[in-house]
């Protein structure tokens, strides 16, 4: 219909495509010529998306050798949903591994989730939404990812080039998540 929604919350499994799925969506809601109703993939805002070198993409995730993360950075993220955007159309703020912000960061979060700037979307993404908080789950749209069927994974990677039977090994030991295939 045209009309998303402020806030999405991805979850599933590790590898099953959460992360590609978010950029993608920021690649859609900024691609010059979305013809088709996927992002074209060429243009100069799906390539700077592509690369992580868009100004208006901001990515949450856990700094090198912590273990959650801080309020200081969902702080400053909540700082830049102020700006106005550089060229983007959409700003968009991916969370990446929702499950690891501390409570504190979390909660600082809670009034941008519920009343966004304009022209803002916010993604989060977590393999363990039981770790979320309620008020953060309650305030987005809760998107579940499932893995794969087996043979599918399979068949992906005969594609890439993997032998047959490496292939049906990886698709059951990755347990139907392409990304860990």
């Amino acid at each position: 219909s045209g009309r998303m929604g402020h806030a999405y919350l991805f979850t599933g499994p590790h590898g099953a495509g959460k992360m590609q799925t978010a950029l993608a969506v920021a690649q859609l809601v900024n691609c010059e010529d979305a013809s088709g109703g996927a992002p074209c993939g060429v243009c100069a805002s799906c390539r700077k998306i592509a690369s992580g070198n868009h100004p208006d993409i901001h990515i949450l995730a856990l700094l090198e050798d912590e273990n959650a993360i801080k309020i200081a950075q969902a702080q400053e993220m909540i700082q830049r949903t102020a700006f106005k955007a550089y060229e983007a159309r959409v700003k968009v703020f991916i969370v990446r591994d929702a499950d690891l912000l501390t409570r504190e960061a979390a909660n600082s979060l809670l009034k941008t989730l519920e009343e966004p700037a304009p022209n803002t979307l916010m993604l989060l993404t977590t393999a363990v939404p039981e770790a979320c908080l309620d008020t953060i789950k309650s305030r987005c749209h809760v998107i579940p990812f499932f893995p794969y069927p087996l043979n599918r994974v399979a068949q992906a990677l005969r594609e890439e080039g993997v032998v047959q039977d490496t292939a049906v090994f990886l698709a059951f030991y990755s347990n139907g998540c392409l990304g860990r295939a």
